[in-house]
């Protein structure tokens, strides 16, 4: 992998934090990764990379957290549901 791309990728991994900008800036076929993964071959490559490993534990830790809030957000929501007469 490229330094410079490899550097942006920590970068991202660093300061990002949302799933969805995250799998947006490094995994879209317009992401970083997409750059240096153009051919099945470079695919096959980048997935043993461990930056690409550690990117996608960041990605589906953040996954996680975001749906741990959203469940405590619907948690928390006033029961509007019908009154039981």
């Amino acid at each position: 992998m490229v330094d410079s791309i490899r550097d942006r990728v920590l970068e991202i991994l660093k300061t990002e934090t949302h799933a969805g900008a995250l799998s947006d800036k490094l995994f879209s076929p317009q992401g970083l990764l997409a750059q240096v993964a153009k051919t099945k071959e470079q695919r096959s490559e980048l997935i043993q990379d461990p930056l690409y490993r550690q990117a996608m534990a960041r990605f589906s830790a953040l996954q996680r957290s975001e749906a741990a809030r959203f469940a405590e957000e619907l948690h928390n929501l006033p029961d509007k549901s019908p009154v039981q007469t």
